[in-house]
């Protein structure tokens, strides 16, 4: 049979292989022993499904004098029936070559995985009035059920003793069944839960399309039945006032979906009959589908797509273009790098408007008690600090004084304190220091109660509780009585959990590592006792033993640089110095912290000889705000990059792995992150996984009419300005493809509803990689129901989990 063109090679330590393309236009497979000679009894026939090739359409783009002629620019249009048919394509190929020879490891895989989830689980409960409140899921349901019941004064201070909440019988009350919401939707997901301060009305927010466009709905909870009134702001975002009528929400920008009004709406204000559109199925709008730039398509052609969302056309989402809001304009913010949020302190004595940019931040506040018609008039609001460039802070309420948590002469931040005086703005001068700034601590996070308060705090990259005390009742704080919640781990994450009720004596956090399942503790702070309220089961065979895996945290070096590497193994699959395949783990933005977890999904992988390395790369906050700001953004973004690379090189040095065992995976900017790493370095890794990747990241800077972008000017810089525009397109995946570039194999997921990174990056990033570097196996799979966050049901997010791990058998074909 003659062998017509050479389709890519790959290799594993037994045998080189080469896929070669047949004069017949099959393809097959060769193994070539160390001999050379070929054994025809290996070869193999493959896959008949062609591998898929997008249309080629230059498409000039000109800035600061740089012509750059993007090919695929025209897969953004999502109503063209061609994007569909290719991504359709994509699909049918990965079909044929991952999951179809691959079905059986597949399969086994998701048991697995499924069998370590308990079924008929519950949270733990919290106390907020004379309720507790918690959620529980049934066998194999995919929702959760949001539930809760009353207490008697005398339960509450048994609780509040420290008894268990088992010891609660009375009634439980549905609030809440999602299951039979999601009913028949392929896509349903419930956010911003919140009861009305008497318990009596619980708003919940519903998105249908993955796109983060949400309605807010309420429900009587005397009745049993939903109300009329629906807000359709899109955003998720709403706030109760103490009246239990009045409600403040946000609402997002159609086109940009940038959170930018807040609204104020009493509830029964309005007749049923203006909430019937609302109320009736909704359908996908394409004018709010971020398809700028793109052809009209003609009113045929558009029906002809709405047959059927598994053809790429229309199915229910939440969409308001056409139904206007309701309530009274209460704040627009008109800086479109900013977006608004609502709020409300823990004592609920307060409503807050949060104004914020990457490093700057304003709050507006007015007492949760204030009538509607103040409410609704932003004069009444008080301005706690005027915003300033690169002045960030929160702040919330305890007694009469505001705590602060600000970087205002402050990297990594710093605890003050301010009287609380409404009507009149503060100075930052006038700001009291509680807690100094450390340069070895970043201060994270607040929580303020009648008592004490809890700040979260992170040193050499683990986090950590510090409580202080108040000694008397909302007084002020008292710094030389504190009590540091810590662990004894080598790698760890803590944080603080839900405590709705501002008097409570205890402070909720959860515990975790990449060897101990996720555990919820109660902390009494008087008593500095501890109760476990909830660890994590972990379920099948063969049997879950925390001591039979190893954690540890090593340290890669990047000229001088110390990077954190966190990493776990099963003992027994490894002997000294000897190699194993590993997956590494990055993300390395918006200074997000890439704190370890447990994952028992990780274990299938673990139980079969890989190990799980998380980078703690410049980008993230891991050590400082420094490790993100300045080292880790802007014209300091190549760190990031070349962070990762030398956590990849350090394994490969130490012979914990081998550049045919190391696999890499980021997800949405950490998608950026390894498709940077691809281009730089195809040579270390075997294997690359990205998960909804921002790859073409130029393009979409310049367009700011796509979600996010004038948000994050501050991240990756405005490439309307030469410097910016020629430092991103340095590093840009899509605009780094290299022509026979001898990369690794590549997985590559999106989401076709993604409105955080559209379909069309990784789409155009793919079909580029097929066309300049045709020898490179890559697998591109959109799932046509879903957005940025896959699937809504907690068994159907296992099946991606399924296809990632099942990578393995492509990339290391040892069995």
């Amino acid at each position: 049979r003659k062998i017509v063109q050479r389709i890519w090679g790959g290799q594993s330590n037994r045998q080189r292989t080469v896929t070669v393309k047949l004069s017949n236009n099959n393809t097959a497979r060769v193994y070539l022993r160390s001999s050379s000679t070929i054994s025809s009894s290996k070869i193999m026939s493959s896959t008949k499904t062609p591998v898929p090739r997008a249309a080629i359409k230059p498409f000039k783009i000109e800035k600061h004098g740089d012509v750059r002629i993007d090919n695929y620019y025209w897969l953004r249009e999502r109503k063209n029936p061609e994007v569909v048919e290719y991504l359709k394509q994509e699909n049918a190929y990965i079909a044929n070559e991952l999951e179809t020879p691959y079905k059986d490891l597949k399969q086994t895989l998701f048991e697995e995985m499924k069998g370590r989830i308990k079924k008929d689980d519950s949270s733990p409960p919290y106390i907020y009035d004379n309720y507790i409140y918690y959620r529980r899921f049934e066998k194999d349901k995919e929702y959760a059920i949001h539930c809760r019941k009353t207490l008697s004064s005398e339960q509450r201070a048994s609780l509040e003793q420290g008894a268990s909440f088992d010891s609660i019988s009375s009634p439980e009350e549905v609030l809440l069944d999602v299951n039979i919401l999601a009913e028949g939707k392929p896509f349903y997901n419930v956010a911003g839960i919140n009861v009305s301060p008497n318990n009596q009305i619980l708003g919940f927010a519903v998105d249908q399309s993955g796109r983060n466009l949400f309605r807010i709905y309420f429900k009587d909870l005397k009745t049993g039945k939903l109300l009329p009134d629906v807000l359709c702001g899109d955003s998720a975002d709403f706030e109760w006032a103490n009246d239990n009528k009045t409600v403040l929400y946000g609402m997002k920008n159609k086109t940009t979906l940038r959170e930018e009004k807040i609204y104020v709406y009493t509830l029964g204000s309005l007749p049923a009959e203006s909430f019937a559109a609302a109320h009736e199925p909704v359908a996908f709008s394409e004018e709010s589908s971020d398809d700028e730039g793109e052809e009209e398509e003609g009113e045929e052609e558009e029906k002809e797509g709405e047959k059927s969302s598994t053809e790429g056309g229309d199915k229910p989402l939440s969409n308001t273009a056409d139904i206007p809001p309701v309530g009274t304009l209460l704040y627009e913010e008109k800086d479109e790098t900013f977006v608004v949020s609502v709020g409300k302190t823990l004592d609920e004595k307060y409503l807050q408007i949060h104004s914020s940019y990457t490093d700057t931040d304003e709050v507006r506040y007015i007492s949760a008690d204030s009538p509607a018609s103040v409410l609704s008039d932003i004069s009444k609001w008080t301005i706690f600090f005027p915003r300033e460039r690169k002045i960030e802070y929160s702040i919330e309420s305890g007694g009469t004084r505001f705590f602060i948590r600000s970087n205002y002469l402050a990297q990594n931040f710093r605890l003050l304190e301010h009287p609380i005086t409404p009507g009149q703005s503060t100075t930052k001068e006038s700001w009291k220091e509680v807690i100094p700034h450390r340069p070895d601590v970043l201060f994270e996070g607040l929580q303020v109660f009648a008592n004490f308060v809890a700040m979260k705090e992170k040193q050499n990259a683990l986090p950590q509780i510090r409580v202080l005390l108040r000694p008397e009742t909302n007084g002020p704080i008292s710094t030389a009585q504190q009590d540091l919640v810590s662990q004894n781990e080598p790698v760890y994450d803590v944080d603080t959990g839900i405590i709705a009720d501002y008097n409570s004596p205890w402070i909720r956090f959860s515990y975790q590592s990449m060897t101990t399942p996720p555990s919820i503790y109660d902390y009494h702070v008087a008593t500095k006792t501890k109760i476990l309220r909830k660890q994590n089961e972990v379920l099948g065979e063969p049997k879950f033993i925390s001591s039979d895996y190893q954690t540890d945290r090593l340290y890669a070096d990047n000229n001088g640089t110390k990077i954190p590497i966190s990493i776990v193994w099963k003992k027994s699959c490894r002997t000294e110095n000897s190699p194993m395949p590993v997956l590494l783990y990055g993300y390395g933005s918006y200074g997000y912290s890439m704190d370890v977890w447990f994952s028992s999904v990780h274990l299938s992988l673990l139980n079969r000889g890989f190990a799980f390395a998380i980078a703690h790369i410049r980008g993230g906050e891991d050590l400082g705000r420094y490790w993100y700001d300045p080292e880790g953004k802007l014209l300091n973004k190549m760190n990031t990059f070349t962070d990762f690379v030398a956590c990849g090189d350090f394994l490969v040095e130490k012979k914990i792995t081998t550049p045919s065992q190391l696999h890499a995976m980021g997800g949405s900017a950490g998608g950026l992150l390894v498709g940077a790493v691809y281009n730089l370095r195809p040579d270390l890794f075997r294997g690359i996984i990205a998960q909804v990747p921002f790859v073409d990241v130029v393009t979409t800077m310049l367009d700011d009419s796509i979600p996010l972008t004038t948000q994050e000017y501050d991240e990756w810089g405005n490439p309307n300005l030469a410097e910016f525009y020629n430092y991103m397109k340095a590093y840009s995946p899509y605009d780094n493809v290299r022509e026979r570039g001898n990369y690794g194999d590549l997985l590559v997921l999106t989401g076709f509803h993604d409105s955080q990174v559209q379909y069309w990056e990784p789409a155009k990033w793919v079909a580029k990689l097929r066309e300049l570097s045709p020898e490179t196996r890559v697998l591109f799979k959109t799932d046509l129901e879903v957005g940025h966050g896959g699937a809504s049901g907690r068994f159907k997010r296992l099946d991606m989990e399924a296809r990632v791990a099942g990578l393995r058998g492509w990339t290391w074909r040892r069995e």
